[in-house]
Formats: structure tokens, C-alpha cells, sequence
């Protein structure tokens, strides 16, 4: 089963040891091992890389050709888009729509303005930009060093931050807060 799944491990490691797109080959393989024919799979790409996503995927369209039905839950519209044969639309659980590939009616446009209730002209739009004021903090040569890795982590860094700048917090890992 493990080898129907593409998953390469040894069957004796525990589960918990693997990581979380492994984990989820475990369960499918687990599935298939007692002769499904509909699984169902609630986000099964949301924690995992782009390359665990892409082998789940080629692995449910290869299940697909040996029988087995999968309901795929997702709100990855490009994956809903590479993979699906027929998709249903819910929203406020409501179903809203069920739409054909075949027909051509499973397009990122459609299912957008289904999902969102009304038609999405320009999904990503142009932000208008304000104008800046004065310097509010200025850092030069800023430099940190962690005891616990035994290293220097920050090496004479500059940045400044001004007024109408409103592009949250600057974090060294390039995240923003939430």
C-alpha cells in the first residue's frame, strides 16, 4: 500500500515521526488497504509543500482510473481546477452551484463569482498610494548577536520607517504581524 501511495519509508517508523504530508500518505494507504471506493478528503493539501501537493494530486487521478471516487475539499481554486471532474460551489452552507470541467464551466472566474456572490472584476487592484511624511524612526548599523546559537544574527542593518507608511511592522523574517 505504501508503495501504491509513492510513499518510500520504512512500515515500522511511528507515525507521529513523519512529517505531515507523509502522515497523510499513511492515512490514504491505510484507506486504500481496505478496498474503498469513495474517499474523501477535507483540505488534504493545505499543510503540505508544493511538491507533496502535486504527488497527492497525480495519485488521486491515478486512483481515479482504478475506480476510486474522491471528494476533494479545497479552497485551492488552481488545484480544484487541475483535478476535478465536476465541482460544487457552497457557500454559508448552501450549495450554490455544481459545475461540469467537461463543459467548461470549472474556471477560477466562475468559481470565484460563485463563492463571492457576485462577479470579481479585478481581483488583485491597484493600491493607491499616499504620500510619505518624515522619518518616525531611522536604524543604522544595527547589529545582535544570540548566545544560545553562539553567533551574530544581525549584521549592521538599516532601515527607517516613516509617516502614512502603513505596511505593518518591520520583522527580520519578512512576515508581517496579523
Amino acid at each position: 500500500m505504501l508503495k501504491k501511495v509513492r510513499l518510500d519509508i520504512n512500515p515500522a517508523i511511528k507515525v507521529k515521526d513523519l512529517g505531515v504530508g507523509k502522515q497523510q500518505l499513511v492515512e490514504i494507504a491505510k484507506a486504500l488497504s481496505k478496498d474503498v471506493k469513495l474517499l474523501i478528503l477535507d483540505e488534504p493539501t493545505s499543510a503540505l509543500n508544493e511538491d507533496d501537493s502535486e504527488n497527492l494530486l497525480k495519485l488521486l487521478r491515478e486512483l481515479k482510473t482504478h475506480g476510486v471516487t474522491c471528494i476533494m475539499i479545497s479552497h485551492k481554486l488552481k488545484e480544484v481546477i487541475a483535478i476535478a471532474d465536476t465541482v460544487t460551489v457552497l457557500r454559508d452552507g448552501q450549495t450554490i452551484c455544481t459545475l461540469d470541467a467537461s463543459k467548461g464551466e470549472v474556471t477560477e472566474s466562475i468559481l470565484i463569482k460563485n463563492m463571492v456572490g457576485r462577479e470579481i472584476n479585478n481581483i488583485y487592484p491597484q493600491r493607491e498610494r499616499k504620500p510619505v511624511g518624515e522619518k518616525v524612526i531611522e536604524v543604522k548599523n544595527w547589529n545582535a548577536y544570540d548566545p544560545n546559537l553562539g553567533r551574530q544574527i544581525l549584521k549592521e542593518i538599516n532601515f527607517q520607517r516613516k509617516e502614512g507608511r502603513n505596511r505593518g511592522l518591520f520583522r527580520p523574517d519578512g512576515l508581517r504581524p496579523h
